[in-house]
């Protein structure tokens, strides 16, 4: 469903995917979504969450397109110097589906010596 992205800590940082039918890999039409909800794992086990209006934007929703955009308080949250899955709850009138991105961010720590 998506490539690797480096993401750093203390950073804002804009996620752009495509939500895609695990089966053929056509867009999954968003048309009419009334929530959606973005979720990472944070430093102390407790989700980073955006939600629609509050950080996800539904870019196109014919063609399944949904920017993430995470602030500097947001990436500060995010476990460092690991791979993390993510994934992104939606809601239409007619169905509720979560996406999953598994291991497809790197988040990078800051620099230590």
């Amino acid at each position: 469903m998506s490539t690797r992205t480096e993401i750093f800590k203390g950073t804002t940082h804009t996620l752009n995917v495509f939500v895609k039918r695990r089966s053929n890999g056509e867009p999954v039409d968003l048309t009419g979504a009334t929530a959606a909800v973005a979720s990472f794992c944070g430093d102390n086990g407790s989700p980073v969450e955006k939600t629609l209006g509050s950080g996800v934007t539904v870019e196109s929703a014919e063609g399944g397109k949904v920017s993430v955009t995470l602030d500097v308080a947001d990436t500060d949250l995010l476990k460092a110097d690991e791979r993390l899955d993510w994934e992104i709850k939606i809601t239409t009138p007619s169905w509720t589906k979560r996406f999953r991105f598994p291991e497809s961010l790197d988040v990078i720590g800051p620099y230590s010596c």
